[in-house]
Order: structure tokens, then C-alpha cells, then sequence
């Protein structure tokens, strides 16, 4: 999987190129709302036109899938709000690096955070700033993300993901988060190999993924690459959200980017 790389790569140049070549066309484009800074916001937006395309997968899985050209494709609870699992760092990180003053010590707790989905890490921001994720939230006019007790038992949506990836070129911290989704590491800090879901597809560059270790088996996962979004949540193992992605894949916007 050529997407992810072995080291960390911080905020390097090449990174916010990427991510710059990535999202430039996706802000103007029909099928993805413009910058919003409120709650009035709806993300169901990103949905609304009636040349959306349904993408048919197992009810088990929720996917958006926005391209360049303005093209988008959902499933039919692409809405719906379900466990956020680590994808909810995205939000967490955002916040922190937000924030006037942020110290070296919360940018390398943020940096840990993404690049190897470190809990511990997370769990020391989400204390220090418990109301981080519904900030963002509202920032972002994300309608179905909401922090529960804790950064891991948050709720967010497919739909809500692509908003915020889309509209985070907009703001600095929202662009090193970007950056920092291209320098995930293949193994995370416990042990998690990252090779599976959005980080399987054919040019993706930046990913964050989320699983459970406990209760129902359920896996979420976004990226991004050269003028496409994808985001998808699963109440399943690994191996069915990835066969579910890469399936809506196949005739979609993104097969004519590749």
C-alpha cells in the first residue's frame, strides 16, 4: 500500500501540496457546500442534489464518496450518526491546533494522535479540552457528530466527515490535520496493522482509520487523494468495510481519476 509510509512526516512541503492539489477543485465544486463557520449548517447538503448518486452496499456500511468534478455518491445512511472511533481524533486535533498558544507538548500529543492513533494521547487532549469535538461540530456544521462522555464513544456520520475534510483546507490547524493524515504510519500504537479500508485505495494519500477492540465489530475509515473525499463506517470486521469501499469504488468518480 504505497499510500502509507514507515516514518512520520510532519508538516513537510510535499505534504501540503498534496493536500493543496487534493481539495483546490472539491471547494468550488457543486456537489460539496462552501466554507461554514456555524451550526445552521446542514451537512446533509453535501447530498442534496438530485444527481447524487446512490451507491448500493451492504446496509452494514454508511459511505459518501465526493469528487473534483462536483460528483457525489451515498449511501442511504450516509447521515446517520454511528460510532465515530478514532476518526474522532480528526475533530480533537483541529480544536487543539486551533487554539492560540497550543504548546509543543499538545502538538506532539496531536501528532502521536493521528500518525499512529494513539489513545493515550488522545485521552490526555479530550481531558484537557472535553468540549473540543462538539466545538468542531458546530464550527463545521457537522449535524450528526457529538461527543458522548469521551473522544471514543463519540458519534459522528459519513456525510460529516467529508464536510469537515472538505472545509479544513480553509483554516490553518484544519490543514495540518490534513498533513498529518499523510504521514499515518502502517503500524499503530497498538499494534493495529493500517492497511485496510480507505487506506487500500489506489491514490490515496492522507487516511485516518478507527476500530473497537470490544463490544460489536465495527471499523470507520476516510482519506483522501488527488481530487477525491471518501469517508465509511462499517458494523463489521475490516475485511468486509474494505470489500464495501473498494466495491462503491468501481464505476464511481474516482475510477476516471485513476
Amino acid at each position: 500500500m504505497s499510500s502509507l509510509r514507515a516514518g512520520h512526516c510532519g508538516h513537510s512541503a510535499w505534504a501540503s501540496a498534496i493536500v493543496a492539489l487534493a481539495f483546490g477543485a472539491l471547494l468550488a465544486s457543486n456537489g460539496l457546500a462552501a466554507c461554514t463557520t456555524s451550526a445552521e449548517s446542514d451537512t446533509a447538503a453535501i447530498l442534496s442534489d438530485p444527481a447524487t448518486a446512490t451507491l448500493v452496499v451492504p446496509s452494514r456500511s454508511a459511505l459518501v464518496i465526493a469528487c473534483s468534478d462536483g460528483a457525489v455518491a451515498a449511501t442511504g445512511n450516509a447521515t446517520m450518526s454511528r460510532a465515530a472511533l478514532s476518526t474522532s481524533k480528526l475533530y480533537l486535533a483541529e480544536h487543539v491546533l486551533s487554539r492560540p498558544g497550543v504548546s509543543d507538548d499538545e502538538i506532539a500529543l496531536v501528532e502521536r494522535m493521528i500518525a499512529r492513533s494513539d489513545d493515550r494521547a488522545a485521552d490526555i487532549l479530550d481531558a484537557q479540552h472535553p468540549s473540543a469535538i462538539d466545538s468542531v461540530a458546530y464550527r463545521y456544521g457537522l449535524q450528526d457528530t457529538v461527543r458522548m462522555d469521551h473522544w471514543g464513544t463519540s458519534r459522528t456520520s459519513a456525510a460529516d466527515l467529508v464536510a469537515f475534510l472538505q472545509q479544513a483546507r480553509e483554516s490553518r490547524a484544519g490543514r495540518e490535520v490534513l498533513d498529518l493524515m499523510t504521514s499515518t504510519r502502517l503500524v499503530a500504537a497498538d499494534g493495529e496493522i493500517q492497511d485496510w479500508g480507505a487506506a487500500r485505495l489506489q491514490g490515496v494519500t492522507g487516511v485516518k482509520l478507527g476500530w473497537s477492540d470490544w463490544g460489536e465489530p465495527t471499523v470507520a475509515s476516510v482519506g483522501f487523494g488527488d481530487g477525491f473525499i471518501v469517508a465509511g463506517s462499517t458494523i463489521g470486521s475490516r475485511e468486509q468495510h474494505t470489500v464495501d469501499i473498494e466495491s462503491a469504488m468501481e464505476g464511481s468518480c474516482v475510477d476516471s481519476l485513476n
